[in-house]
Protein backbone atom coordinates (compact mmCIF):
# COMPACT_ATOMS: atom_id res chain seq x y z
CA UNK A 1 0.00 0.00 0.00
CA UNK A 2 2.74 2.29 0.99
CA UNK A 3 4.79 1.59 -2.04
CA UNK A 4 0.87 1.81 -5.13
CA UNK A 5 -0.12 4.59 -2.53
CA UNK A 6 2.01 6.31 -0.50
CA UNK A 7 2.36 6.58 3.38
CA UNK A 8 -0.09 9.43 4.21
CA UNK A 9 -2.34 6.80 2.22
CA UNK A 10 -1.85 4.78 4.50
CA UNK A 11 -1.85 5.89 7.69
CA UNK A 12 -5.85 7.16 6.38
CA UNK A 13 -6.51 3.63 6.02
CA UNK A 14 -5.61 2.55 9.02
CA UNK A 15 -7.32 4.67 10.93
CA UNK A 16 -10.62 4.04 8.77
CA UNK A 17 -10.17 0.53 9.91
CA UNK A 18 -10.48 1.86 13.62
CA UNK A 19 -6.54 0.84 13.88
CA UNK A 20 -3.69 3.31 15.29
CA UNK A 21 -2.08 5.63 12.04
CA UNK A 22 0.91 4.32 13.67
CA UNK A 23 0.35 0.63 12.94
CA UNK A 24 3.20 -2.22 12.51
CA UNK A 25 2.04 -5.55 11.76
CA UNK A 26 4.46 -8.30 12.66
CA UNK A 27 4.98 -11.48 10.06
CA UNK A 28 5.20 -13.77 13.13
CA UNK A 29 1.93 -12.07 15.15
CA UNK A 30 -1.16 -13.56 14.63
CA UNK A 31 -3.98 -11.32 13.51
CA UNK A 32 -7.99 -12.14 13.79
CA UNK A 33 -9.37 -12.30 10.12
CA UNK A 34 -11.01 -9.44 10.30
CA UNK A 35 -8.31 -7.00 9.93
CA UNK A 36 -7.81 -7.53 6.51
CA UNK A 37 -11.57 -7.42 5.21
CA UNK A 38 -11.38 -3.90 7.35
CA UNK A 39 -8.63 -2.82 5.54
CA UNK A 40 -9.41 -3.70 2.12
CA UNK A 41 -12.84 -1.77 2.74
CA UNK A 42 -10.67 1.24 3.64
CA UNK A 43 -8.72 1.31 0.90
CA UNK A 44 -11.85 1.12 -1.14
CA UNK A 45 -13.59 3.88 0.41
CA UNK A 46 -10.41 6.11 0.51
CA UNK A 47 -8.47 5.67 -3.14
CA UNK A 48 -11.34 5.97 -5.06
CA UNK A 49 -10.81 5.04 -9.02
CA UNK A 50 -14.14 2.85 -8.37
CA UNK A 51 -12.00 -0.37 -6.47
CA UNK A 52 -13.72 -2.31 -4.36
CA UNK A 53 -13.30 -4.11 -1.78
CA UNK A 54 -13.00 -7.38 -3.48
CA UNK A 55 -10.63 -5.65 -6.29
CA UNK A 56 -8.44 -5.08 -3.20
CA UNK A 57 -8.21 -8.49 -1.62
CA UNK A 58 -6.84 -9.23 -5.18
CA UNK A 59 -4.58 -6.96 -4.89
CA UNK A 60 -3.28 -8.06 -0.96
CA UNK A 61 -3.32 -11.36 -2.51
CA UNK A 62 -0.52 -10.43 -5.16
CA UNK A 63 1.12 -7.86 -2.60
CA UNK A 64 1.79 -11.54 -0.65
CA UNK A 65 3.43 -13.05 -3.32
CA UNK A 66 5.82 -10.27 -3.25
CA UNK A 67 6.12 -9.98 0.20
CA UNK A 68 7.26 -13.64 0.88
CA UNK A 69 9.81 -13.49 -2.44
CA UNK A 70 11.47 -10.48 -1.15
CA UNK A 71 12.39 -12.34 2.16
CA UNK A 72 13.39 -16.10 0.67
CA UNK A 73 10.23 -17.92 0.34
CA UNK A 74 10.14 -18.03 -3.24
CA UNK A 75 12.40 -21.07 -3.14
CA UNK A 76 9.50 -23.08 -1.96
CA UNK A 77 7.83 -22.25 -5.09
CA UNK A 78 10.64 -22.84 -7.51
CA UNK A 79 11.74 -26.52 -5.62
CA UNK A 80 7.93 -27.13 -6.47
CA UNK A 81 8.44 -28.25 -10.04
CA UNK A 82 9.58 -26.18 -13.61
CA UNK A 83 5.77 -25.75 -14.39
CA UNK A 84 2.89 -24.15 -13.20
CA UNK A 85 0.87 -27.22 -13.35
CA UNK A 86 4.15 -28.86 -10.86
CA UNK A 87 3.10 -25.62 -8.39
CA UNK A 88 -0.57 -26.32 -8.75
CA UNK A 89 -0.15 -30.05 -7.19
CA UNK A 90 3.00 -29.16 -5.18
CA UNK A 91 0.87 -26.20 -2.82
CA UNK A 92 -0.08 -28.64 -0.12
CA UNK A 93 3.63 -29.51 0.71
CA UNK A 94 4.81 -25.76 0.31
CA UNK A 95 2.11 -25.31 3.25
CA UNK A 96 3.75 -27.84 5.30
CA UNK A 97 7.46 -27.13 4.90
CA UNK A 98 6.31 -23.15 5.79
CA UNK A 99 4.90 -24.53 8.68
CA UNK A 100 8.49 -25.25 10.01
CA UNK A 101 9.16 -20.96 10.38
CA UNK A 102 5.56 -20.74 11.59
CA UNK A 103 5.04 -23.42 13.91
CA UNK A 104 1.33 -22.21 14.79
CA UNK A 105 0.26 -21.99 10.92
CA UNK A 106 -3.29 -23.66 9.77
CA UNK A 107 -3.08 -23.87 6.07
CA UNK A 108 -5.55 -24.33 3.68
CA UNK A 109 -5.78 -27.21 1.64
CA UNK A 110 -6.41 -27.54 -2.30
CA UNK A 111 -6.33 -30.13 -4.65
CA UNK A 112 -6.54 -30.43 -8.71
CA UNK A 113 -9.41 -32.42 -10.89
CA UNK A 114 -10.07 -32.19 -14.45
CA UNK A 115 -6.86 -31.66 -15.68
CA UNK A 116 -6.52 -30.17 -19.63
CA UNK A 117 -4.59 -28.71 -22.21
CA UNK A 118 -6.19 -25.69 -21.42
CA UNK A 119 -6.16 -25.82 -17.59
CA UNK A 120 -7.71 -27.21 -14.67
CA UNK A 121 -9.96 -26.84 -11.63
CA UNK A 122 -8.24 -26.32 -8.09
CA UNK A 123 -10.72 -27.44 -4.78
CA UNK A 124 -9.67 -24.75 -2.36
CA UNK A 125 -10.73 -25.77 1.15
CA UNK A 126 -11.23 -23.45 4.42
CA UNK A 127 -11.16 -24.76 7.80
CA UNK A 128 -11.17 -22.27 11.14
CA UNK A 129 -8.18 -21.62 12.03
CA UNK A 130 -5.45 -18.37 11.70
CA UNK A 131 -4.39 -17.00 8.67
CA UNK A 132 -1.80 -18.45 6.58
CA UNK A 133 -0.09 -19.04 3.07
CA UNK A 134 -3.32 -18.34 0.08
CA UNK A 135 -5.47 -17.00 2.53
CA UNK A 136 -5.78 -19.73 5.51
CA UNK A 137 -7.92 -21.85 7.50
CA UNK A 138 -10.60 -19.68 8.61
CA UNK A 139 -14.78 -19.57 9.05
CA UNK A 140 -14.79 -17.00 6.92
CA UNK A 141 -16.00 -17.48 3.30
CA UNK A 142 -15.02 -14.39 1.18
CA UNK A 143 -11.08 -14.61 0.46
CA UNK A 144 -11.65 -16.39 -2.71
CA UNK A 145 -10.36 -13.25 -4.61
CA UNK A 146 -7.37 -12.92 -2.41
CA UNK A 147 -6.23 -16.52 -3.53
CA UNK A 148 -6.77 -15.28 -7.14
CA UNK A 149 -4.62 -12.97 -6.41
CA UNK A 150 -1.73 -15.24 -5.14
CA UNK A 151 -2.38 -17.45 -8.18
CA UNK A 152 -2.24 -14.81 -10.66
CA UNK A 153 0.86 -13.33 -9.33
CA UNK A 154 2.84 -16.81 -9.16
CA UNK A 155 2.03 -17.30 -12.27
CA UNK A 156 3.06 -14.34 -13.65
CA UNK A 157 6.51 -14.00 -11.46
CA UNK A 158 7.71 -17.78 -11.60
CA UNK A 159 6.29 -19.39 -14.72
CA UNK A 160 5.39 -16.36 -17.23
CA UNK A 161 2.08 -16.88 -17.87
CA UNK A 162 -1.31 -15.45 -18.54
CA UNK A 163 -3.15 -16.65 -16.33
CA UNK A 164 -7.57 -16.25 -16.01
CA UNK A 165 -9.02 -17.57 -12.76
CA UNK A 166 -13.22 -17.94 -12.23
CA UNK A 167 -14.87 -19.32 -9.37
CA UNK A 168 -17.25 -21.56 -10.52
CA UNK A 169 -18.35 -23.27 -6.99
CA UNK A 170 -18.29 -22.21 -3.42
CA UNK A 171 -20.29 -24.25 -0.84
CA UNK A 172 -19.86 -24.54 3.31
CA UNK A 173 -20.45 -28.20 5.18
CA UNK A 174 -23.95 -27.96 7.26
CA UNK A 175 -21.67 -26.96 10.33
CA UNK A 176 -19.99 -24.29 8.72
CA UNK A 177 -16.48 -25.77 9.69
CA UNK A 178 -15.61 -26.11 6.24
CA UNK A 179 -15.60 -23.65 3.16
CA UNK A 180 -15.05 -24.89 -0.22
CA UNK A 181 -14.09 -22.87 -3.34
CA UNK A 182 -13.98 -24.35 -7.07
CA UNK A 183 -11.85 -22.28 -9.64
CA UNK A 184 -11.49 -22.72 -12.56
CA UNK A 185 -7.91 -21.90 -14.07
CA UNK A 186 -6.94 -21.36 -17.64
CA UNK A 187 -3.31 -21.20 -18.91
CA UNK A 188 -1.59 -22.95 -21.34
CA UNK A 189 -1.17 -26.45 -19.88
CA UNK A 190 1.35 -28.36 -22.10
CA UNK A 191 2.92 -29.94 -19.01
CA UNK A 192 -0.37 -31.72 -18.65
CA UNK A 193 0.22 -32.90 -22.38
CA UNK A 194 3.52 -34.24 -21.41
CA UNK A 195 2.37 -35.91 -18.26
CA UNK A 196 -0.37 -38.07 -20.50
CA UNK A 197 1.84 -39.08 -23.07
CA UNK A 198 3.90 -40.82 -20.35
CA UNK A 199 1.24 -42.15 -18.37
CA UNK A 200 -0.25 -43.70 -21.66
CA UNK A 201 3.32 -45.23 -22.63
CA UNK A 202 3.22 -46.56 -18.44
CA UNK A 203 0.08 -48.19 -18.97
CA UNK A 204 1.27 -49.94 -21.53
CA UNK A 205 4.15 -51.52 -20.07
CA UNK A 206 1.96 -52.20 -16.91
CA UNK A 207 -0.54 -54.04 -18.85
CA UNK A 208 2.27 -56.25 -19.97
CA UNK A 209 3.86 -57.25 -16.48
CA UNK A 210 2.10 -60.42 -15.15
CA UNK A 211 -0.44 -59.95 -12.54
CA UNK A 212 0.05 -60.03 -8.68
CA UNK A 213 -1.68 -61.81 -5.97
CA UNK A 214 -3.35 -59.75 -3.38
CA UNK A 215 -1.63 -61.70 -0.62
CA UNK A 216 1.95 -60.77 -1.95
CA UNK A 217 1.04 -56.95 -2.43
CA UNK A 218 -0.90 -56.54 1.15
CA UNK A 219 2.91 -57.69 2.22
CA UNK A 220 4.84 -55.37 0.11
CA UNK A 221 2.57 -52.58 1.51
CA UNK A 222 1.18 -53.43 5.32
CA UNK A 223 -0.30 -50.06 5.44
CA UNK A 224 -2.32 -49.78 2.23
CA UNK A 225 -6.12 -49.96 2.13
CA UNK A 226 -8.08 -51.05 -0.75
CA UNK A 227 -11.69 -49.59 -1.62
CA UNK A 228 -14.03 -49.62 -4.16
CA UNK A 229 -16.25 -46.92 -6.09
CA UNK A 230 -18.85 -46.89 -2.88
CA UNK A 231 -15.65 -46.05 -0.95
CA UNK A 232 -16.44 -49.58 1.02
CA UNK A 233 -12.89 -51.00 2.32
CA UNK A 234 -12.71 -54.20 0.17
CA UNK A 235 -9.38 -54.82 2.10
CA UNK A 236 -6.15 -53.50 4.05
CA UNK A 237 -2.60 -54.31 4.60
CA UNK A 238 -2.19 -56.79 7.77
CA UNK A 239 -0.42 -54.09 9.82
CA UNK A 240 -2.84 -51.05 9.22
CA UNK A 241 -5.59 -53.70 10.30
CA UNK A 242 -3.88 -54.53 13.36
CA UNK A 243 -3.69 -50.63 14.18
CA UNK A 244 -7.56 -50.17 13.66
CA UNK A 245 -8.04 -53.30 15.80
CA UNK A 246 -11.58 -53.32 14.79
CA UNK A 247 -13.42 -56.67 13.34
CA UNK A 248 -15.69 -54.36 11.24
CA UNK A 249 -12.85 -52.55 9.43
CA UNK A 250 -12.84 -54.37 6.18
CA UNK A 251 -16.56 -53.71 4.55
CA UNK A 252 -17.36 -50.59 6.68
CA UNK A 253 -17.21 -47.42 4.70
CA UNK A 254 -13.68 -45.53 4.29
CA UNK A 255 -14.78 -42.59 6.25
CA UNK A 256 -16.03 -44.68 9.45
CA UNK A 257 -11.92 -45.14 10.62
CA UNK A 258 -10.09 -42.94 8.50
CA UNK A 259 -9.61 -39.55 7.08
CA UNK A 260 -8.00 -38.11 4.70
CA UNK A 261 -5.62 -35.39 5.40
CA UNK A 262 -3.34 -34.32 2.73
CA UNK A 263 -5.17 -32.85 0.51
CA UNK A 264 -8.12 -32.39 2.60
CA UNK A 265 -11.37 -33.86 0.86
CA UNK A 266 -14.37 -35.75 1.83
CA UNK A 267 -13.28 -38.68 0.44
CA UNK A 268 -15.60 -39.02 -2.39
CA UNK A 269 -13.92 -41.75 -4.62
CA UNK A 270 -13.57 -39.54 -7.82
CA UNK A 271 -11.89 -36.76 -6.18
CA UNK A 272 -9.47 -39.57 -4.62
CA UNK A 273 -9.19 -40.73 -8.39
CA UNK A 274 -8.16 -37.87 -10.38
CA UNK A 275 -6.09 -36.51 -7.15
CA UNK A 276 -4.04 -39.99 -7.68
CA UNK A 277 -4.37 -39.73 -11.54
CA UNK A 278 -2.48 -36.39 -11.48
CA UNK A 279 -0.05 -37.51 -9.21
CA UNK A 280 0.75 -40.97 -11.61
Amino acid sequence: MKLEYGEDVWHDVLEKACLARNTIFSTHQIYPDSIIADIATACAELTGYGSTKNDFFEFFGRCFVRFWSHYGYDKFVRASGRTFRDFLQGIDNIHHQMRFGYPKMISPSMFVTKEHAGGALLHYNDIPGISSFSAGRSKRSGFATYVIGQLTQVASDFYDIDLDVDIVETSSDQKLTTHTTIFSLRFENTAFLDNLQQQLMREKAVAKMPAVKSALFLSLFPFCVIFDRGMIIINAGIKLKELIGADDFVGNKFGQYLTIRRPKMEGVYEEVRQVRLKSV
